[in-house]
């Protein structure tokens, strides 16, 4: 992708998850205004969008990625146009930016946590814990899109009622099978928001 990553064993390393959000997603904007990174990993599409002219917010549970991920915005050339979040979900959503775009990788494989790293990968008991609350820290929003990923290993079908309950809508944007997984890639939006 042209793009130079540097990272650690906590660092989520982009993969196929990754680039079926930054070139299905981001291919179709020609600018956005703000977007956020919601589980940024190693920050690699939020670069992707502030190359595009974005202002964005990446936000990462994990210290030690947005620790990688501010280097890696650095030695891009996009410092300037990114702020870093350490944060839960979404908890730095703001309410009052308008049409944001909002991009989120979360961990998605059904499990708990046992250790630091294992919080890149393990989404929660169905794989959709980590995203419910995702959707639920969007609530408050008044305009915007969520383009989010979930594995075939994830509750997808216990994710979508539970959207479809939030009042938000939901569309199956593309997937991409990996050989025993399919990755998914939705978006949840509002009417208003369409």
């Amino acid at each position: 992708m042209g793009i130079e990553l540097y990272g650690n064993r906590y660092t989520y390393k982009p993969s196929e998850d990754s680039l079926l959000l930054t070139y299905k997603v981001l291919k179709g904007f020609e600018r956005i205004d703000v977007s956020y990174d919601i589980c940024t990993g190693s920050g690699v599409i939020a670069i992707m969008a502030a190359k595009r002219g974005s202002y964005v917010v990446g936000t990462d549970i994990m210290w030690d990625a947005l620790r990688y991920a501010l280097k890696n915005s650095e030695v891009n050339g996009v410092s300037q146009h990114i702020d870093f979040i350490l944060c839960d979900g979404g908890e730095a959503l703001r309410s009052d930016v308008e049409n944001i775009l909002i991009f989120v990788n979360p961990p998605y494989i059904p499990g708990y946590p046992a250790m630091k790293m294992d919080l890149m990968y393990l989404g929660g008991e169905g794989g959709i814990e980590v995203a419910m609350k995702i959707i639920r820290d969007f609530q408050g929003i008044g305009d915007g899109s969520i383009y989010i990923i979930l594995s075939s290993y994830s509750d997808r079908s216990k994710f979508i009622e539970f959207v479809e309950e939030m009042n938000f809508y939901i569309d199956e944007v593309d997937e991409i099978y990996l050989g025993g997984e399919t990755l998914y890639l939705y978006k949840v939006w509002r009417e208003l928001a369409r």
